[in-house]
């Protein structure tokens, strides 16, 4: 027989065969593979490859030779730079073997080999195998010794290194493989592969009639170490506890396999590092399980002088093992003494974290549903941090489990505030519940910003696809003290559309049903107080908050009492603030009027802003009581005179002083950062005086009840210096430095609606 050529064909890969087989069975071919790109033959498989050879002697006995080159082959995790090297077989009674081949910068999940080789030597009676790699994450030094018939391999593995970036593994002692595939008979004989005093052994593992047989087993391995290397995102656990697990067992592959399985921490300290490390002492800590013809029994228990004391056991039908969770499962969960204080270290933004959890439950049902009944109860409570709006203290709460539902009622403490929280859940089929939240009087304090007493009568009620919220807030005290907005408060502008947020929105508005009554100061004792951008104000009144699919909606109206808006340079008095809500909560309407303080206006004069309408769109304009010209009613509320109504009091004059109102407006925020920068608080630049007596007043807080005011004269050069001082509430002593020199003594006190009752008596 002559082939000429034989060619086969696949995208740029190719293999030829040619060659000559005499009359006298002789052989004398070649052949020759080209495959320049891999992946058209094995999509799976990037690279390149070449291996060519020859194909000689007799038919019965045939003598193969080649040669390989491969680059840049990459196989899922694998990656070889490069496989170079050369092989013989002759197969003949002796069976001689032959393979040398060189690998270059092997990677394997995620380790890295510079330099590997492998080499064959021997006949099929005694042959051996050596396996060389190093590199900085990998080193592997393994022999292996074996004879080969025709239906079985018998082999020795003589030595074994293997140094990883996690783990470095000598072999203990030789031990044997038999592998006999014609009788499916398959075992390894017993040895250990030790890591400094930890090992790794393996007393049994053979597979003979269908059945699988082990007994493995690792000794005080340092698991802290492993995981420390692992660089894993979790905080850093610091410990001398040493791991221990066995596992022995059959598994004949027909039937479900039969197994021990223990697990195993020695009695240590736990350091876990974080910005406050937390010390624990780890008793007790083991997970036993066993698998038998008919049934799992698992346990866990962990033990610690912190933790207190954990109990777990749970039994089930072995059908389990085909993932049928419909079987039924018995068992308990035992809760003593778990101590929440020590866990404070892994918060830092908490200042106080405490309870106690204890408690104990029986489970039945199944995996896929499964019942619960007994009693949980956290008690004493507490948690408290800078970043929390409100300080909880003295919770005690009790859950009672009743098979697929808990119900569950306790106290707790807001502050001095008292209140009580009960509702009952139901995990199956699906989790739902209702929550009631009562209280009275609980303090919230949010970054200094808003500090306030609530009195709430809640009702939440969920499942899978819904949040409904009913009752009613009271709030008879607050005090909300705003300077900056927060960031990201600004919305953007009205002609962006963010069509992800919108389609947030209206999904959650779908999902939530809120039907809200909102009570502020229901009795009027103007003990709910704002002082925003420059506007004091009691306020109280009524809002009943819903939402359907249009957005969060209210009825109702929050009323402006006592108030004074200090801004432009003026400190103006809300003659009239009525906000009121019919629609959209973002929506309001408004209807507010601010005058210059009558007792400041001369000529019997009322003059101030009016803004109403829609708070998107209000109207403001300026007005006066008796109506004047524009000019003269905005003279007599930036200055409290009219234009050219004194002789000593000039048109520049008046001009002068509006326009330095204005800029005080403008100002007011950088000059209360820059005060705060230098230590001073509550820094504010105003005007005092009227005419060409007035005066620019820089007040700030140098202590607790300490003021400091520096004035000067804008059309002279006249400064005065003051400090005023608290000595009791509302009872203060002022000193003042100037061109004359006083001493002061102010009682200050008020009464429901005093500023707007003299507004109107003066307006009668």
């Amino acid at each position: 027989m002559n082939v000429e050529q034989l060619l086969l064909l696949n995208g740029d890969n190719k293999i030829e065969l040619a060659g000559t087989l005499d009359q006298q069975n002789q052989l004398n071919f070649s052949f020759n593979l080209e495959a320049p790109n891999i992946a058209q033959s094995v999509p799976e498989v990037t690279g390149s490859a070449m291996i060519n050879g020859q194909v000689n002697g007799a038919l019965a006995q045939p003598q193969v030779s080649y040669h390989i080159d491969v680059s840049q082959l990459n196989a899922a995790d694998l990656h070889i730079s490069q496989i170079a090297g050369d092989g013989e077989l002759l197969w003949d009674q002796v069976k001689p073997v032959a393979l040398d081949l060189t690998v270059g910068n092997l990677a394997i999940a995620g380790s890295q080999v510079d330099k590997a080789s492998l080499k064959i030597t021997g006949n099929a009676e005694e042959h051996q195998l050596v396996i060389l790699g190093s590199g900085e994450q990998l080193n592997v030094n393994l022999a292996l010794q074996g004879k080969l018939t025709a239906t079985a391999w018998q082999g020795k593995w003589l030595s074994g290194d293997i140094q990883t970036a996690y783990t470095n593994l000598s072999l203990n002692q030789p031990f044997d493989i038999s592998a006999d595939w014609q009788h499916q008979v398959y075992s390894i004989s017993a040895h250990c592969w030790q890591e400094d005093d930890s090992q790794l052994c393996i007393k049994q593992a053979n597979f003979e009639q269908n059945v699988a047989q082990w007994d493995v087993s690792l000794t005080d391995f340092e698991w802290a170490t492993l995981l420390d290397k692992l660089e894993l995102d979790m905080p850093a656990i610091d410990t001398d506890s040493l791991f221990t697990m066995r596992t022995k067992g059959s598994w004949n592959i027909e039937q479900a396999p039969l197994a021990d399985v223990s697990l195993s921490l020695s009695p240590s300290t736990w350091l876990i590092e974080s910005n406050q490390n937390l010390s624990l002492d780890i008793r007790a800590f083991e997970i036993k399980g066993k698998v038998t013809d008919n049934s799992i029994v698992g346990d866990v228990n962990l033990q610690g002088a912190e933790i207190g004391d954990i109990g777990v056991n749970i039994q089930t039908d072995s059908a389990l093992l085909t993932r049928d969770l419909s079987h039924p499962i018995t068992g308990n969960l035992r809760l003593s003494g778990i101590d929440l204080a020590p866990f404070k270290a892994l918060l830092p933004e908490l200042d106080i974290l405490q309870g106690v959890i204890k408690g104990q439950t029986e489970i039945s049902g199944t995996l896929a549903k499964p019942l619960l009944n007994g009693e949980l109860a956290l008690q004493n409570a507490a948690v408290k941090g800078e970043a929390l709006p409100v300080s909880l203290s003295e919770v005690n709460q009790t859950i009672r489990m009743k098979g697929d539902n808990a119900d569950f009622n306790g106290s707790y403490k807001f502050g001095k505030g008292e209140g009580e929280l009960s509702g009952e859940v139901r995990w199956l089929p699906d989790l739902v519940g209702k929550v009631n939240i009562k209280g009275e009087s609980l303090e919230v304090n949010y970054q200094d910003m808003i500090k306030a007493r609530v009195s709430p009568d809640i009702t939440l009620a969920f499942a899978p696809a819904s949040v409904d919220v009913q009752g009613e807030v009271v709030v008879p005290y607050a005090r909300v003290k705003i300077r900056d907005l927060p960031a990201g408060s600004v919305s953007p502008s009205g002609d962006v559309i963010l069509v992800e947020q919108e389609q947030a929105e209206a999904t959650a508005q779908q999902n939530l049903k809120l039907k809200l009554l909102l009570k502020i100061d229901p009795q009027k004792r103007n003990e709910v107080k704002l002082d925003a951008y420059g506007l004091t104000s009691d306020l109280t009144g009524e809002l009943r908050i819903r939402n359907d699919a249009k957005g969060m909606l209210a009825n109702g109206e929050v009323n402006l009492v006592n108030g004074r808006y200090r801004g432009n340079g003026q400190n103006l008095m809300i003659r009239e603030g009525d906000i009121s809500f019919n629609g959209t909560l973002d929506r309001p309407y408004l209807n507010i009027e601010a005058i210059r303080d009558p007792t400041l206006t001369e000529d019997g004069v009322i003059s101030g802003l009016r803004v109403q309408g829609a708070a998107s769109k209000p109207t403001v304009e300026i007005f006066s009581e008796p109506e004047m010209e524009q000019q003269q009613a905005l003279s007599y509320m930036l200055t409290g005179r009219g234009i050219g109504e004194s002789s000593d009091d000039s048109q520049e004059t008046v001009i002068t002083n509006a326009l330095l109102s204005i800029g005080l407006g403008q100002s007011e925020n950088l000059v209360s950062k820059v005060g705060n920068k230098l230590g001073f608080e509550d820094v504010a630049l105003d005007t005092s005086g009227q005419g060409d007596e007035t005066q620019l007043s820089l007040t700030g807080t140098i202590a607790p009840g300490l003021q400091l005011r520096y004035g000067i004269g804008v059309f002279d050069s006249v400064s005065e210096v003051a400090i005023r001082y608290e000595l009791l509430p509302k009872l203060y002593v002022e000193a003042v430095s100037g061109l004359n020199y006083a001493l002061d003594f102010y009682y200050q006190f008020s009464f429901e609606g005093s500023q707007n009752k003299k507004v109107l008596e003066n307006e009668n």
